[in-house]
């Protein structure tokens, strides 16, 4: 039997004190149930499977609801974070229930222990839990969540965009036409124009190319715009942004957005608008 690895050091006050702790093995579809608990006579820690349920509101209700009547001890409940978000925390929480999302990479794990199901991984969480190693995330407001996503769609637009430049300056590359000056404004594309190949497949293959990226940039700078202004009306609602002031003096709006989508309440919390001026020189 292998020891267990990574735990964390939990400072008391950190510690949940719930009697119940159950564990979910979120999936699109079903969400897996463990339950952890200390035997009432002899004080040992017994782990009991409550099969699976449909990740949706009413059957997680349902369980909630179930638990309660059977064990009448606060609950706890635990799952890893993972692509299914923080919908289950934000439904748990919104009935007054205790519930932690687990950092992956975290998790303690035991040495040489490879076997992986949807069963042991509930009992896992849900032991560890009661133990007391695992390592919660920090869960972001909805608000906040709204401004990651939005920040992170932009960065897609511009990731896209210079995706398609890079494929089209390697392809002149590999056909002897380098562009040494200034790439990508007025004088760049008409040169690109003008370049001409051997075999007409190419020439239609360039020019092709040329207007895709033309379409998709004006098409990806109008999307933009609409972030940009969707992020402006975010600050209305988001007026206290989580970035250390010293950090943020001199940069613009827009450039403080990603930082305040991911950094939480770790940073002290200042007014937005009080961050984006620009430091004066003495």
């Amino acid at each position: 039997m292998g020891f267990y690895t990574n735990i964390p050091d939990l400072e008391p006050s950190e510690a949940v004190t719930a009697a119940v702790h159950i564990g979910l093995d979120v999936h699109k579809d079903t969400v897996v149930v463990a339950v952890a608990r200390r035997c009432e006579y002899s004080g040992r820690l017994e782990v009991l499977d409550r099969g699976s349920i449909a990740n949706r509101a009413l059957p997680i209700k349902r369980l909630v609801t179930a638990l309660g009547d059977e064990f009448r001890e606060e609950l706890h409940f635990v799952y890893e974070a993972g692509p299914c978000g923080f919908v289950i925390w934000r439904q748990l929480r919104a009935l007054g229930i205790s519930c932690a999302v687990a950092a992956p990479s975290l998790i303690p794990k035991k040495s040489g222990d490879r076997v992986k199901t949807d069963r042991r991984d509930a009992r896992e969480l849900a032991k560890l839990s009661l133990l007391g190693y695992l390592t919660p995330v920090w869960v972001p407001g909805e608000a906040q969540e709204a401004l990651r996503d939005m920040v992170r769609w932009r960065m897609d637009l511009k990731r896209s965009i210079q995706k398609q430049c890079q494929q089209i300056s390697h392809f002149l590359l590999r056909h002897g036409h380098p562009y040494k000056a200034t790439k990508w404004n007025e004088k760049h594309f008409a040169w690109m124009r003008n370049c001409k190949f051997a075999q007409p497949v190419q020439q239609i293959t360039l020019a092709s190319s040329l207007e895709a990226l033309e379409a998709q940039h004006h098409q990806n700078r109008q999307r933009r715009s609409a972030a940009d202004s969707g992020r402006m009306r975010m600050d209305l609602l988001f007026r206290t942004a989580p970035i250390a002031s010293s950090a943020a003096q001199g940069r613009k709006r827009f450039s403080l957005c990603p930082r305040a989508s991911v950094e939480g309440t770790k940073m002290s919390v200042r007014p937005l608008s009080c961050l984006v001026q620009k430091r004066q020189e003495p």
